[in-house]
């Protein structure tokens, strides 16, 4: 009976102790990257053309050198250096908060840490790296300098993409729960309301636009309603956020539409999805994108939109009867609840004669099935995920080339996942049917892998493809170089291919630089095709210089010279 009494209380104890535990703000616990009252370039969910954006981008606040600290206790868990995207990359793992903080375009490291990333590049003769670390391995403390900001990688300009993740999942949060927020008293500001007709697919039977003018007012109502054919409708509108001190278009935080006092469609960006981001084309109106670079949000869930954040009890989609009247309120908002509402209500017609369907009479897939389409020299598969609507497929095949040119779909027409289409030489060639590839109109390359007689690729577009032969090597060209280089740190050169690449199938340039036959370090970026050569630990006398590159297709260049310090 003792112990049982003893083991009563021990566990009364304990469910004391967690009923009066404190409740932890974790967003106490992290720190900002940076030591003065930012600004921003860029927010968390706005969108971009291929993917919303999954960080906060941090503007400096001078001309000089800008630290970037770690927000956290912790430890580096994963260094990345890359010619595009990210540029210099660092990941910090800390485990009393379960998170993630990736700091990217950074202009270099600390010392230690570039010293560590110095050796592995040297050992792997690699300027490209993605190094992961044993946990506490390599510790931080918050408020630790890890590095300066910068302007690596895919970036215009001198800034910090910082980004907040859950450790376990890898998913992004959003930085301003955690209390890394700006100066923001700007609500919403929404340009243009679109009015899409629609059919039992989601595809547009017409589109219908009225510019928005509302000053300073919070509230925009139209006063008459606005008279559109009975039928489906779809809302789509053209917003953005901004905030203090900054000139940046922003996205919006949250979105409420009611129509007749029901919520029909909604959405907060608390989080989004790595592996949902492309889906990014079926949320916003990618025709208008492609054609008119301009950014309609739609207020409605395509069939295939698997985005997370969405509401999928309701697709947003309004029917309209003949002469009813339906009551629209839109409320837009950011994170600190500045709020743009716009009220208008919408009446049913008859229907309009000039109502068009962009879709033509063609093959038609199905969202949500397995299908594969057959034709002279070619063919297109679709896996069940690929689409976010039903699509009429055309396929037309010109061939007044060498080999037969494909134009596939409508390219408007948003694709969820790749398709892979198969293409069959035309006629027999001589060209070594390694270097051959799968190439768009805008001469980027999918390279290609060679099943049952057909080059295949996968692609994320519809559009026009061709089979071709990729014959030709990188080209290398001096900017800065000279052969007395007494007074010089660096030289510069560009390293361009004659197709650009897109997609998981093939790679981007390869280079390696040797001075005196020895490997050299060297970053080259993709932005500007430009590559530097440090040379002011060379010391004094006559040196051999060699870079080599060679492109997705194997094919080679190389420049050789000689110089002196």
């Amino acid at each position: 009976m003792r112990v049982l009494h003893v083991v009563l209380l021990c566990f009364c104890v304990m469910c004391f102790c967690v009923g009066q535990a404190p409740i932890i703000d974790m967003s106490s616990m992290v720190g900002s990257p940076v030591d003065y009252s930012f600004s921003l370039s860029g927010n968390f969910g706005e969108l971009r053309a291929t993917h919303f954006h999954t960080g906060i981008d941090i503007k400096p606040n001078r001309s000089g050198e800008v630290k970037i600290m770690s927000v956290a206790d912790g430890y580096i868990s994963r260094i990345a250096i890359g010619t595009g995207g990210y540029g210099n990359c660092l990941f910090i793992d800390h485990p009393s908060v379960g998170l993630t903080s990736v700091y990217a375009h950074l202009e270099r490291y600390n010392p230690h840490i570039a010293a560590a990333i110095y050796n592995y590049q040297l050992n792997n003769e690699s300027f490209v790296a993605d190094i992961k670390f044993e946990p506490h391995l390599i510790p931080v403390s918050k408020g630790e300098v890890i590095g300066i900001m910068g302007n690596t990688g895919y970036s215009f300009g001198r800034h910090l993409h910082f980004e907040l993740r859950e450790t376990l999942t890898e998913k992004p949060i959003n930085p301003f729960k955690y209390n890394l927020i700006p100066k923001d008293d700007i609500a919403p500001h929404i340009s243009s309301l679109a009015i899409h007709g629609l059919n039992e697919d989601f595809q547009k039977i017409y589109d219908r636009r009225y510019t928005i003018s509302h000053g300073a007012s919070d509230s925009i109502k139209f006063i008459e309603p606005i008279k559109i054919p009975a039928g489906n409708i779809g809302i789509a509108l053209q917003v953005h956020d901004k905030a203090d001190n900054s000139y940046s278009k922003n996205g919006i935080y949250r979105f409420n539409m009611y129509v007749d006092g029901g919520l029909y469609y909604h959405y907060a960006l608390d989080t989004l999805s790595f592996e949902q981001n492309r889906q990014i084309n079926g949320f916003f109106d990618s025709a208008v994108r492609n054609k008119e670079d301009k950014t309609y949000s739609l207020c409605y869930r395509l069939p295939g939109n698997e985005l997370q954040f969405l509401d999928h009890n309701s697709s947003g989609l309004i029917y309209l009867g003949r002469d009813e009247n339906k009551e629209i309120i839109i409320e837009t908002a950011d994170y600190f609840d500045n709020k743009r509402v716009l009220k208008f209500t919408v009446q049913g017609t008859a229907s309009d004669e000039n109502q068009v369907s962009n879709l033509s009479p063609h093959i038609k897939i199905y969202q949500g099935k397995k299908m594969k389409i057959d034709t002279v020299g070619a063919f297109i598969s679709f896996e069940e995920g690929s689409l976010f609507r039903n699509t009429e497929c055309k396929i037309i095949i010109d061939s007044s080339g060498t080999e037969n040119t494909y134009v596939i779909g409508e390219e408007s027409e948003p694709i969820k996942s790749p398709i892979k289409i198969g293409i069959r030489p035309r006629l027999s060639s001589d060209k070594d049917p390694s270097k051959a590839i799968i190439v768009n109109r805008s001469s980027i390359s999918y390279g290609g892998e060679w099943v049952d007689g057909y080059l295949t690729a996968d692609v994320r577009h519809f559009g026009r493809y061709k089979l071709d032969y990729d014959m030709t090597a990188p080209s290398i060209r001096s900017v800065s170089f000279t052969s007395s280089a007494h007074k010089r740190s660096s030289f510069a050169f560009t390293i361009k291919d004659n197709y650009s690449t897109r997609g998981d199938d093939v790679e981007e340039i390869s280079y390696k630089v040797l001075i005196d036959g020895v490997f050299v370090v060297c970053p080259y970026r993709q932005l500007n095709s430009t590559l530097t050569i440090p040379i002011e630990d060379v010391g004094p006398g006559e040196h051999t210089l060699k870079i080599e590159a060679k492109d997705h297709s194997g094919n080679l260049s190389y420049f050789d010279s000689v110089f002196k310090r």
